[in-house]
């Protein structure tokens, strides 16, 4: 948020608190004692989010906590709205029933004058909880709308900041640094490893034990192949020169052919 919107968003919120204050003087006394200490607290609510929300600097864990009460705050100011809305409307009715006031040099009578007058007072004092209800739930709405702004730019910008695709061509150059710094480390420590005095003493002692395996390990991969070759052919020979037992072979045969001939039956 610019200077300027800060600016701007604390006169927009000096010039509602300075209105609130006028109303709610001209209109608290008509309210109840709970409706009053209800629109204390929201006063209170108010004027600490419009500060948080000027200030930007509270986390997006309090700013939704904040949001939450606030919600609160403006789904009571649509109830109170609807419910004294309904009964302003009923009073204005009974008001109308009556007819227009009479002008100057009439006389009415005394009861409907009576009447009148207290229609007229307690519509009065219900018009006072609609307005600041009304007013309430607007400036809740709009607390509510900035806070949601400030929690999605916060997101935003951490999804940008964290996703970045190494498709991105300015990101090439870095990377690349960053590989052959690594490869760099490696070498040299591959360097110093075999430069170390303690690596070349072991190396030397057991040099002809490394030559050794080294070329026993080299016959190995170059003869390997022919070897299990030739092992294949060797045991598939001696599988092919055992007589295995089992139905078809010739001892078989021979059994089944002598049980046959001995039990007749035995095909029936």
């Amino acid at each position: 948020m610019t200077r300027a919107h800060r600016v701007t968003l604390r006169a927009v919120a000096t010039f509602l608190a300075m209105w609130a204050m006028c109303t709610a003087s001209m209109g608290l006394a008509e309210l109840t004692r709970e409706q009053r200490a209800h629109y204390d607290r929201w006063l209170v609510a108010a004027e600490r989010a419009e500060q948080a929300i000027a200030a930007e600097r509270a986390s997006n864990a309090a700013f939704e906590a904040l949001r939450a009460e606030l919600a609160g705050f403006r789904q009571s100011f649509v109830g109170a709205s609807d419910r004294n809305s309904e009964r302003l409307r009923r009073l204005q009715d009974q008001l109308q029933a009556l007819g227009p006031a009479p002008e100057d040099g009439q006389v009415e009578a005394e009861y409907i004058a009576n009447l009148r007058a207290q229609l007229t007072t307690r519509i009065k004092e219900t018009r006072v909880p609609v307005v600041l209800a009304d007013e309430g739930h607007s400036r809740a709405n709009g607390l509510i709308a900035e806070i949601d702004r400030i929690i999605r730019t916060r997101r935003a910008r951490g999804i940008l900041g964290r996703v970045q695709t190494p498709l991105t061509p300015a990101l090439w150059p870095q990377a690349l640094q960053e590989v052959e710094q690594a490869v760099q480390a490696i070498v040299n420590e591959t360097i110093m490893g075999w430069m170390t005095a303690r690596n070349l003493n072991t190396i030397r002692d057991n040099l002809p034990v490394i030559l050794l395996s080294a070329i026993l390990g080299l016959w190995l991969v170059l003869r390997g192949g022919h070897w299990s070759e030739r092992l294949g052919v060797y045991l598939r020979g001696l599988r092919g020169r055992e007589q295995p037992i089992w139905r078809g072979s010739p001892v078989w045969a021979g059994h089944s052919a002598d049980a046959r001939g001995a039990n007749p039956g035995f095909c029936h």
